[in-house]
C-alpha cells in the first residue's frame, strides 16, 4: 500500500484502501495482477538487469494518466479463494517436486563423489600391484640369470671332476692317494652348488606362483576399475555433466 501512495493521486490509494478494507487482503493480488497484466508484452521483451529497474520505476506507468482504468482492470480480474487455493496447493506441490529433485539431485552427487573416491581408490591400489608385479618380474629375471651362471659353473666343476676322473684313471697309484682329497673336494662344492640349485629352483617356482597371482590381481582390479568407470559415467550422465 505504500507502493501505491507513492506512485498514484491519494484519491486512487483511498479507493484502493476501501476495496481491501471491504473484500479482504486477497484483493490486493487482483491489483498485481491486473499491473502484470497490463505490462505483459513489455515484460516479457525485457533483459532482466533491464526488467529489475523498471518493476522498480515503469511498472506504474501504463495507469499513470488513467488511475480509473486500474481499478476497472483491477475488478475484471477474477481471483476466488478457491482459486487462490488452488494456486496455493499448485505451488506448494511444485515446491515440494523442487525439493524432492533437489535432495535426488544431491544424493546423485554423493553417489558420483562415492564412486570416483572409489576408482581413485582403485587407480591407487592398481598402480601398487603394477609396481610388485614388476619388481616380482625383475627378481624373476635376476634369480634365472643367477640360476644359469650356477648351472655354467656346475658344468665346469663336472666337467672338471670327469678330467680329474680320467686322470686318475690314467695315473698310477701314487698319484691317486694325491688327487683323492682334491676330487673329494671337488665333489663336496659340487654338491654345494648342486643344493644352492635346487634351493633357487624352489625360490624361482616360488617367485613365478606369485607372479600368476599378482596378474591374477591384477586382471580383477582391471574389471573392478572398468565397472566403476561405467557406473561413474551412468552418473554424470543422470546429473547431466555429460
Amino acid at each position: 500500500m505504500t507502493l501505491f501512495a507513492y506512485k498514484f493521486p491519494l484519491n486512487l490509494v483511498f479507493r484502493v484502501f476501501d476495496i481491501i478494507l471491504v473484500e479482504g487482503i486477497e484483493s490486493i493480488l487482483r491489483f498485481a495482477i491486473a499491473l502484470l497484466k497490463a505490462n505483459h508484452d513489455k515484460i516479457l521483451g525485457l533483459d532482466f538487469d533491464v526488467l529489475v529497474e523498471f518493476l522498480k520505476d515503469g511498472l506504474f506507468e501504463y495507469y499513470m494518466n488513467n488511475a480509473s482504468l486500474f481499478i476497472q482492470d483491477a475488478y475484471n480480474v477474477k481471483v476466488t479463494p478457491r482459486k487462490l487455493a488452488q494456486y496455493a496447493q499448485k505451488h506448494q506441490a511444485m515446491i515440494q517436486k523442487q525439493q524432492a529433485d533437489l535432495a535426488a539431485e544431491e544424493s546423485l552427487r554423493e553417489t558420483n563423489k562415492q564412486l570416483a573416491t572409489q576408482v581413485q581408490k582403485l587407480e591407487t591400489s592398481m598402480s601398487q600391484l603394477n609396481k610388485e608385479h614388476v619388481d616380482l618380474a625383475k627378481e624373476l629375471i635376476t634369480r634365472k640369470v643367477e640360476m644359469a651362471e650356477l648351472q655354467d659353473h656346475n658344468d665346469v666343476l663336472t666337467q672338471k671332476v670327469s678330467d680329474l676322473t680320467k686322470i686318475v684313471d690314467s695315473q698310477a697309484k701314487e698319484v691317486e692317494d694325491k688327487l683323492k682329497g682334491e676330487i673329494e673336494d671337488v665333489l663336496r662344492k659340487n654338491m654345494e652348488y648342486l643344493k644352492k640349485n635346487e634351493q633357487l629352483e624352489d625360490q624361482l617356482a616360488y617367485m613365478e606362483s606369485l607372479l600368476v597371482e599378482t596378474k591374477m590381481k591384477y586382471a580383477e582390479s582391471e574389471i573392478e576399475r572398468d565397472n566403476l568407470s561405467r557406473k561413474l559415467s551412468d552418473m554424470r550422465k543422470a546429473l547431466g555433466m555429460v
